[in-house]
């Protein structure tokens, strides 16, 4: 009908619209952010917002200005890197291993000519007869006598690494993961002991190792 006020959009559910001043003073970086909220941000784990602020730290402490406190940063996360390669190696091995053991095991266990090479030099199991072996599910009957032990044994195993972790973590021992990033912080306060060590502790946590 003629004069009448337009309805508010459903997508807004009735709440107020920012104006156009608050939609251009709301910052377009971490470097435009408070200190006050830039922390918060940081203490949620957040990559960027750790890093902004190490600099401000940075700035701070070596009474520099936001440049130059930049240049001292990248020091910092080239210190940081060094080593990484031989730190990934665990975890490599680890993804290869099970990724080559949940692909292999379908061979194993399906496949008539892997059952019977893996038979012959580890199990020396009576073999049936052909027609007993005509399907995968039937190859499957016959390697389970083996691969279920091995299976089953490896998966319990797992468990029991997985609760000792967890205990590990509720008596405040540290994992690997954690211990690396002890040692990695330990190494930048003895390059860097001007700053602080939770804030260098905070940044390296924050970072990957890929």
């Amino acid at each position: 009908m003629k004069g009448t006020k337009p309805a508010i959009h459903a997508y807004n559910n009735g709440i107020q619209e920012p104006s156009l001043k608050v939609a251009r003073d709301m910052g377009k970086s971490y470097s435009e952010i408070d200190n006050e909220p830039l922390v918060i941000i940081a203490e949620m784990g957040n990559e960027m917002a750790r890093v902004e602020v190490l600099r401000r730290h940075v700035m701070a402490v070596d009474g520099i200005d936001y440049y130059k406190a930049g240049k001292r940063v990248d020091e910092i996360v080239a210190k940081n890197r060094e080593g990484l390669s031989f730190y990934r190696i665990p975890y490599w091995l680890g993804i290869f291993t099970a990724g080559s053991t949940g692909f292999f095991v379908f061979p194993m266990v399906f496949h008539l000519g892997t059952a019977k090479w893996f038979n012959k030099y580890y199990v020396t199991m009576e073999i049936p007869p052909p027609s007993d072996l005509d399907t995968a599910l039937e190859i499957g009957c016959w390697t389970w006598n083996w691969m279920e032990p091995l299976m089953g044994t490896l998966t319990y195993t797992l468990v029991c690494f997985q609760l000792i972790r967890q205990q590990m973590i509720h008596l405040g021992i540290k994992p690997f993961t954690n211990y690396l990033i002890q040692m990695r912080t330990k190494k930048l306060c003895q390059a860097f002991p001007q700053y602080d060590e939770s804030m260098l502790h905070s940044y390296v946590e924050s970072q990957n190792m890929a």
